[in-house]
């Protein structure tokens, strides 16, 4: 699967944190959505009572495919990182973090 550049901006074309931040959460729902796609095409259903995002994830990391697994492990690690920067008064290290986990996920 490979970010497209529309949804994922490099993040050192970004100069403000609330730029960085958006982007970070376009790269984390455009991974969502595709993923979310494929997981209906195979039978997923979302059940009611729990967040649609924890269940796809726990679908992937539960997966026998390795490639699956590891989507799951860069969504989770991107998620935990865009809500610690929505919600964290300070996260000096945002940028790097985030570079290197959408990195991860284009290759």
């Amino acid at each position: 699967m490979r970010l497209d550049q529309t949804y994922c901006p490099t993040r050192s074309s970004t100069s403000s944190l609330s730029a960085s931040i958006l982007a970070d959460s376009r790269a984390y729902y455009y991974i969502y959505h595709l993923a979310l796609v494929r997981a209906v095409d195979n039978g997923f259903q979302v059940i009611a009572g729990e967040a649609s995002h924890k269940q796809l994830w726990r679908n992937y990391s539960g997966s026998p495919e390795p490639n699956c697994r590891k989507l799951a492990e860069i969504a989770m690690r991107l998620k935990e990182k865009r809500e610690r920067a929505d919600y964290d008064k300070f996260y000096p290290s945002i940028d790097d973090e985030l570079n290197l986990l959408i990195n991860d996920a284009r290759s």
